[in-house]
């Protein structure tokens, strides 16, 4: 399986989307905005509210425990933008 092709050379993330995926797994787990801030040490929950709207997105080590918590991996949380010329993992 191939995961990346020269014609791929930039691929971005989607903060949007991001925020989305997020939310859903939030949503699908039955945990609050409030609580996830509190299991990530933040000390205000407007980072995550950040997250979810897309304005912003987690750090590598934020998202990292939150896959964990959530119980999902990295890549179902973050999502990938279009850009017409294939995905890196629809290949």
């Amino acid at each position: 399986m191939v995961l990346f092709r020269k014609t791929d050379c930039n691929p971005r993330i989607d903060m949007k989307k991001t925020g989305g995926n997020i939310e859903a797994q939030l949503r699908c787990a039955r945990i609050s905005v409030r609580k996830m801030q509190k299991m990530l040490g933040l000390s205000c929950p407007q980072s995550i509210y950040r997250w979810l709207s897309g304005q912003s997105l987690p750090s590598l080590d934020h998202l990292f425990r939150m896959s964990r918590i959530l119980g999902c991996t990295m890549e179902e949380l973050i999502a990938e933008e279009e850009t017409g010329e294939g995905s890196l993992h629809n290949m």
